[in-house]
């Protein structure tokens, strides 16, 4: 019976399976009627086809490349030491709590000397012209006007040198000591400088007029002058009764001392008639003077006059001595010797001064603290501690802090 069984189902293919919870057939499977039996074959839907986008097309640059840009971007987590080099020119602004520090820099002292070079410029041609006129009339030649044209000049063009080297000085050394003013004062007074025998003895046999003297003072960019003086037959000292007083010098100040000889000679119109100065007294009243064609031209033509540019001249003023002193402790009167003095020279070689010297020290700030002293009591050492405070001029001390507000 089995047998006929199987001979039945071989006839056709297999039914299809029954669901079993309802009678419903399944229409996915196509079966092919042949004499073989195979599997069946799976029909897939049609679907839509949609393009398959390339995403590596779209990353321009590497992946390294992107990590190397995200990690430049960033922050970095070590901290980096960062150097700031701070000019001594510059100035620094003052908190509005703090005044602003009267400082004066490099630059600034720069420009104050730049200038003096200038004034002292215009005063060595003022009195340049003032010269010629002097050498080109006659009630002037060999004046007294004539020897002050010559002082002036020459300190007029030491000043001007001076102010150069200090220029020069501080563009090679910058910003120091010497860009502020200091805080010592000088005071010179009783300036006098010997004579020689032989030169008092010529004076007084040929009744010659003598020499003008002047005596230069410089410390560094400072120059100051002395009064005109006149060597006199019967002194045997050369005499200068000026108070020289320099302040805001440096600490460690050195000061040249210089002095100059000028020819002189005697003046040949009185001092009326050189300015004609007249005691008549008119009824008519004063008037100016109405100044001609001629007048007018000789005016011009006059060396050192309106109309001509002034030249700059030297000097005749010859240096005969010069000296060095340094910083003195308190009010000293010393006598230097003369380090150049020319073969000739009316001057004996040694200059006498008195010379004063003041440093002001500014007062320090207030300040308070523990001082402790080791004494020794019995073999045994003992510390004894007490609380100072410093208030110029006060120095006081207390047991305990607590206590310096009670008494």
């Amino acid at each position: 019976m089995l047998d006929e069984a199987l001979d039945e189902e071989s006839d056709g293919p297999t039914p299809p399976k029954i669901n079993k919870n309802g009678c419903l057939s399944s229409t996915s499977f196509v079966y092919q009627e042949k004499t073989q039996f195979k599997s069946p074959l799976k029909v897939q839907p049609p679907t839509a086809v949609t393009p398959r986008v390339d995403k590596g097309s779209e990353l321009v640059h590497s992946v390294s490349f992107y990590r190397r840009m995200q990690s430049a971007s960033s922050t970095p987590t070590t901290p980096m030491r960062v150097i700031r080099h701070t000019s001594p020119e510059r100035d620094v602004p003052a908190t509005p709590d703090e005044p602003a520090a009267n400082v004066t820099t490099v630059r600034q002292r720069i420009k104050e000397l730049q200038n003096e070079i200038s004034k002292q410029q215009t005063v060595i041609s003022q009195a340049s012209q003032a010269l010629n006129l002097c050498a080109a009339t006659i009630e002037f030649s060999g004046s007294t006007e004539q020897a002050e044209g010559e002082r002036l000049l020459l300190l007029a063009t030491h000043r001007r040198q001076a102010c150069l080297h200090e220029v020069q000085r501080l563009q090679v050394e910058g910003a120091g000591a010497g860009a502020a003013p200091g805080m010592a004062a000088l005071l010179v007074d009783s300036l006098s400088v010997p004579l020689r025998r032989e030169y008092t003895r010529q004076l007084n046999a040929d009744g010659a007029v003598g020499h003008h003297a002047v005596c230069l003072l410089k410390c560094r960019d400072r120059v100051v002058a002395t009064s005109m003086q006149l060597t006199k037959p019967s002194a045997q000292l050369l005499h200068f009764p000026d108070q020289i007083r320099m302040e805001g010098l440096a600490s460690d100040f050195k000061v040249t001392v210089e002095v100059y000889l000028l020819q002189a000679s005697k003046e040949i119109l009185p001092h009326d008639v050189k300015y004609h100065i007249t005691n008549k007294k008119g009824n008519s009243k004063l008037l100016t003077p109405n100044r001609s064609v001629g007048a007018e031209g000789a005016a011009r033509a006059e060396p050192g006059g309106p109309a001509v540019g002034p030249q700059p001249r030297s000097s005749r003023c010859t240096a005969t001595a010069s000296s060095r002193c340094r910083k003195p402790t308190g009010t000293t009167s010393r006598s230097t010797r003369s380090d150049t003095v020319p073969g000739g020279s009316p001057l004996e070689g040694s200059i006498s001064l008195g010379i004063s010297a003041r440093l002001r020290v500014a007062a320090p700030a207030p300040h308070a603290a523990f001082l402790t002293a080791f004494d020794d009591v019995s073999g045994l050492g003992a510390w004894h501690r007490r609380w100072f405070r410093l208030a110029p001029p006060r120095l006081a001390y207390w047991k305990y802090p607590t206590t310096s507000t009670k008494r």
